[in-house]
């Protein structure tokens, strides 16, 4: 099915498509969520959470499996990526939760964000300026919200931000993901 013949979907919906996918008996879903969600983004949808969302498996059809996720493998997330980013970054540019997910992704895979170089200095200008901002992100706020939320409540229980955001900005190979 192609994003333009889509019915537009709440992003509830979207997520009980996405609970199928967490488990250990999850199912190769996120293709269809993240049909949906480009479908909103297409249709002109753009809320923070529906961008973030976007940004998240676009760069996850980079980062993992595609025959475990069932994300297209043939998504231009060097096109896409950019593009959410500037529409995020527009809208939330100092938003905590932007920075670090942003700066995650793009400091550790910058590969799936664009032009390696410049997206893994973009990520770790995120992380910078998330320090910076001296907020604290909680697992809390992930919980609900699809893939995106499961993955990122987990970096933040793992305690990744504590042990390993500052060698990631300053570039100490071997980092953790």
């Amino acid at each position: 099915m192609l994003a333009g013949s889509l019915e537009q979907m709440e992003l509830s919906e979207i997520s009980r498509i996405e609970e199928q996918y967490a488990g250990a008996h999850g199912k190769p879903v996120l293709g269809e969520a993240f049909q949906h969600l480009k479908a909103r983004w297409d249709a002109g949808q753009r809320d923070r959470e529906t961008c973030l969302r976007l940004l998240f498996l676009t760069w996850y059809c980079c980062s993992e499996p595609n025959e475990f996720t069932g994300l297209p493998g043939n998504v231009n997330t060097a096109g896409l990526f950019p593009s959410i980013f500037a529409q995020l970054n527009e809208m939330t540019s100092d938003d905590p939760e932007f920075l670090f997910v942003v700066g995650y992704m793009a400091s550790l895979w910058s590969w799936c964000c664009g032009e390696p170089r410049e997206w893994e200095e973009t990520g770790k200008e995120c992380l910078r300026r998330f320090q910076s901002s001296g907020k604290h992100l909680e697992s809390k706020t992930f919980v609900g919200r699809g893939t995106y939320g499961h993955y990122f409540a987990h970096i933040v229980e793992s305690g990744w931000i504590e042990k390993y955001m500052k060698a990631t900005i300053e570039g100490i190979p071997g980092t953790p993901c």
